[in-house]
């Protein structure tokens, strides 16, 4: 069964994947584009990760059970918000919101 799952990077660029939307594979992808790009950028999931592709946003995909924001601050340093559907309604959930590190210190990868 897919777990669908949408990106918005801190460009304000998104990209949705239709399966392993699930913080695990969500660190799977993500450390994707880490290894092929250096960096978390849209250009380098797209690469790194050949199913996903680029969308308008969170809100265009109404069957997502994730989202993921990937920020980064002005000392240059990575933060993940997920939020989860709750019960396949229109209500989100913080699932996780912390440092890069931390996230795939808790979900695997790197």
């Amino acid at each position: 069964m897919a777990t669908r799952a949408t990106y918005r990077f801190y460009t304000g660029d998104t990209a949705y994947h239709h399966w392993d939307g699930y913080p695990q594979g969500a660190a799977h992808l993500l450390s994707n584009a880490l290894v092929d790009g250096g960096d978390l950028t849209i250009e380098s999931f797209l690469k790194a990760n050949d199913k996903a592709e680029r969308t308008e946003s969170h809100q265009i995909h109404g069957d997502t059970e994730y989202r993921y924001d990937i920020m980064r601050n002005q000392e240059g340093k990575w933060s993940i918000k997920v939020s989860e559907r709750i019960d396949f309604s229109d209500k989100w959930r913080i699932a996780y919101y912390g440092s890069a590190r931390d996230f795939f210190k808790n979900y695997g990868r790197l």
